[in-house]
């Protein structure tokens, strides 16, 4: 038996196995008796009539070195080490130790999931059948798994949730949670990979008949706003594996998805920024806007075919920069501040930057630096020949983008609540919340692409280092979304007054002529400079 730490081995063995060997009459004649003193039974060695059960550490290479193994049985093996005294990792090794049994050997993994990708259990489930349970509605007889997002139930706080039902996938029909005890004692497991030579199972809480639906319930809306709780509750009840500091299900976010108009923006809008990625074959843009309370409405989102290389598309980039979005109330929106990012084609960028000629255009360079600042102050590229730099030329704004994809995945994870009115049920959005329109599954795949994952360095070492790492093919609308993150600092959003704001709103209902100066928000008053003495004799 393999275990990641010496304290989890030890607990297995006295508080589970030993008290089990005591109340089975059968087993407790065949292990040989515990004598202080003597190596024939010990803590971590459990001998019997013609073998033995061994406790041993996955970051003890020795412990299995000249041990033939018929059993193996690993526990929590998304804990062990990637490497043990620079021999492998310690599941391979005890692997090896099972071939002297080929054809008569028994391994079986079990642990619980932790991160999508990086974790063991997550690799070998993925390599094997894939099975599920599946139970009947006791409706229609349709057969399903069991999901939380079919839970039905009232209140929004967890002392209020007194009753949850389950509305069937099929029929729509809502079970009782009573009658889990008919479902479960109809079960199936169903393979979505039967050729796999693994057998592989997944199961969560909800199946298990000691859990009930209304606790798990109450232990969502405990943890929902809560990251470290709510992996917590992801990994151990949902048994999903969890993404750090991200929206792991681009499902969740599809489903939050309103009825505005695309290429309309609402009428809370204030500034629009554009954000522009560099493709081979195209320009993907992205048009949000922004509010008081700092929400964004995402408005449009649209490609432009043909590469950096390609005159008509670099036109039709231009006009984009100069065209303006209707307001819900029939007023108009110039696009505030347009961000193109130069890692692709980096001198076609430049040359576009030169060609549009204005001072809303940034172009940008992402920084994968963890330590790099969102913003940071810009340097130019065009210089003559004496290395001056040349008025009006291109200024490059160098991005920190793993703050700013830090802070998509954490707008992605706010939910709005819902508040019961006399006309109804109404959402009530929190500030910095993300609007998405009627957009199609694969922008939210690409928006949902990318989460950060913590590693282990080759000796064992817990979260030593960390990375952004794709999900998905495509992540364009995610690194839209951080240039568009990028456009509200750099104007100075986070740092506009409500009168600042009144300015902005005036300007754009015509009611003045004076426009609120986006670019640059107030900053504290600082000190002029003076002469205190120049040193001089008065006669």
């Amino acid at each position: 038996m393999l275990f990641p730490a010496l304290h989890s081995a030890t607990s297995y063995s006295q508080d589970r196995f030993d008290p089990a060997i005591e109340v089975s009459p059968g087993a407790k004649g065949v292990f040989h008796e515990h004598k202080y003193g003597r190596s024939e039974n010990t803590k971590y060695v459990k001998k019997f009539t013609g073998g033995q059960v061994r406790f041993i550490t996955a970051n003890s290479s020795s412990a299995m070195k000249s041990k033939p193994i018929a059993r193996l049985y690993c526990e929590e093996v998304n804990e062990y080490p990637f490497d043990v005294s620079g021999q492998g990792a310690p599941l391979d090794i005890a692997l090896k130790r099972t071939i002297a049994f080929e054809g008569v050997r028994k391994v079986f993994l079990n642990s619980t999931p932790t991160t999508e990708k990086y974790g063991l259990i997550e690799s070998w489930y993925a390599r094997g059948t894939q099975k599920e349970c599946y139970v009947p509605c006791p409706e229609c007889g349709h057969y399903q798994t069991l999901s939380d997002l079919q839970f039905r139930y009232e209140g929004a706080k967890p002392e209020q949730v007194k009753k949850v039902d389950y509305e069937c996938a099929e029929c729509k029909a809502l079970w009782p949670e009573s009658a889990k005890f008919e479902i479960i004692n109809r079960y199936e497991w169903r393979a979505k990979n039967p050729d796999a030579l693994v057998d592989s199972y997944s199961v969560w809480q909800a199946y298990n008949l000691g859990n009930s639906w209304v606790e798990i319930v109450r232990e969502y809306l405990r943890v929902k706003d809560d990251p470290e709780k709510l992996k917590t509750y992801w990994n151990q009840t949902l048994n999903k594996s969890w993404v750090d500091r991200s929206e792991t299900d681009w499902t969740r976010v599809y489903d939050r998805r309103e009825s505005y108009p695309v290429g309309v923006a609402p009428k809370d809008c204030l500034v629009l920024t554009g954000a522009i990625d560099v493709q081979k074959d195209r320009y993907e843009v992205l048009v949000c806007g922004h509010t008081r309370t700092h929400e964004i409405y995402v408005i449009d989102y649209f490609f432009i075919d043909g590469g950096p290389q390609n005159e008509a598309a670099k036109t039709r980039v231009a006009d984009f920069c100069r065209a303006r979005y209707q307001r819900a109330d029939g007023h108009f929106l110039e696009i505030n501040a347009i961000a193109i990012d130069s890692g692709y084609e980096t001198q076609s960028v430049y040359e576009l930057a030169r060609r549009i000629n204005s001072e809303k255009v940034f172009v940008t360079k992402g920084q994968n630096n963890f330590l790099a600042p969102a913003v940071h102050a810009p340097s130019y590229v065009d210089l003559n020949y004496k290395g001056e730099k040349i008025k009006n030329g291109v200024k490059l704004w160098p991005v920190g983008v793993s703050q700013l994809k830090g802070e998509v995945s954490s707008r992605l994870r706010l939910r709005p609540e819902v508040e019961k009115t006399d006309a109804g049920e109404v959402q009530k959005f929190p500030p910095h919340y993300l609007h998405f329109p009627q957009f199609d599954e694969d922008f939210f795949k690409s928006l949902c692409s990318e989460s950060i994952v913590q590693t282990q360095n080759k000796y064992g070492a817990k979260k030593v280092s960390a990375a952004w790492v794709k999900h998905y093919d495509r992540n364009e609308v995610f690194d839209l979304m951080v240039l568009t993150l990028f456009l509200s600092r750099v104007l100075g959003l986070d740092r506009f007054t409500d009168s600042l704001w009144d300015s902005q709103e005036k300007a754009i209902s015509g009611a003045t002529n004076t426009r609120a100066n986006v670019a640059n928000a107030p900053r504290p008053a600082q000190r002029t400079s003076r002469v205190i003495s120049r040193g001089v004799e008065l006669d």
